[in-house]
């Protein structure tokens, strides 16, 4: 499973980690999410570079990329 389909796959939630994803979700279906997100690194850079993201809202995203670490343990 990729990060991107991981986040497909995830509920929304009313919740700040729910409002994450479904962040996420407005970008993949606007076709700016990368199709490959190998690490942490990727992720952050994406987020912090392209998005210019809140530090509230890349500790969520480090708490997500976690989830998805557990879930798929091959992950980087």
């Amino acid at each position: 499973m990729t990060f991107k389909e991981f986040i497909q796959s995830a509920r929304v939630f009313p919740t700040p980690r729910g409002e994450f994803v479904a962040d996420c979700k407005t970008l993949i279906n606007a076709g700016v999410f990368p199709p490959a997100i190998f690490s942490w690194n990727d992720f952050y850079s994406f987020l912090a570079y392209h998005h210019r993201t809140s530090p509230e809202a890349i500790e969520i995203a480090r708490k997500v990329w976690r989830e998805y670490k557990a879930k798929v343990p091959e992950a980087a």
